[in-house]
């Protein structure tokens, strides 16, 4: 290389940093970041690395709002069988048009708990924040719409419907404070999960919610270790964690 050409790629090398500089600068002042696309930095591709090395053929997405979890295993190239439950109606609506064109992506309107019954879902303008529990006392939350009741419906009762001993299972668990219930009625199923996804709460956000050391400690008893633990709240004058995204693998 010349001079001249290895000054050019100098200077090129110093005005994409600077540049880039600029871009994390703007986007840091709007709570936003650009991380590396790789499994250690970018949990979606991560995500999908796991199914993979677990050899997931379905994931079973409990609370699934309106298909961002899918979309984003989709983008990342999961290509497998995909089984969500949501029980809201207005959400339910727009999931169901997200899976229209998807043929190997079934959806369902229950929540997913403890038992065979009906379920009173908290609803609110995000509906994000939908849960069967109420909101913990001085919980900031949005705007609520009311109370909806929606069928509920444990997992191990949709052996054979749903999933099979010969499935390679994921179980990802969204569920807004109502992970106690929704694990105790799938222990059949996690005797042959091999990857469980779920949000883990330091505090409780909703009356009577398990928290981190309990959901995991239940896991654990299960076969399972925790992999990855991805903070996704934390406290904004202390820094504290709040809640995290957890995988939990099968141990060997």
């Amino acid at each position: 290389m010349t001079a001249w050409k290895q000054s050019v790629n100098e200077v090129r090398g110093r005005l994409a940093g600077r540049a880039e500089a600029l871009v994390r600068e703007q986007l840091r002042r709007r709570g936003l970041a650009l991380v590396g696309h790789t499994p250690e930095e970018y949990i979606h591709l991560r995500r999908v690395r796991v199914l993979a090395a677990h050899g997931v053929d379905l994931v079973l997405d409990v609370g699934a709002n309106t298909g961002q979890y899918v979309g984003n295993l989709r983008r990342e190239g999961y290509t497998g069988r995909i089984v969500s439950f949501e029980p809201v109606s207005a959400a339910f609506t727009a999931l169901a048009q997200s899976a229209a064109s998807d043929p190997a992506w079934d959806v369902h309107q229950w929540a997913i708990g403890d038992r065979d019954g009906a379920l009173e879902i908290h609803t609110y303008e995000d509906s994000r924040h939908n849960s069967g529990l109420a909101p913990a006392p001085g919980r900031p939350m949005p705007p609520s719409l009311g109370v909806e009741t929606v069928s509920v419906k444990p997992l191990d009762a949709l052996r054979d419907a749903v999933w099979s001993a010969a499935d390679r299972i994921a179980l990802k668990l969204d569920v807004e404070g109502f992970e106690r219930e929704a694990l105790a009625g799938a222990t059949a199923l996690l005797e042959h999960a091999l990857v469980v996804e779920v949000e883990l709460s330091t505090v409780a956000l909703h009356e009577g919610q398990a928290l981190l050391p309990e959901v995991a400690s239940y896991l654990y008893d299960r076969g399972f270790r925790l992999t990855s633990l991805r903070p996704i709240w934390t406290d904004p004058g202390s820094g504290a964690l709040v809640e995290a995204d957890g995988v939990f693998e099968r141990s060997a």
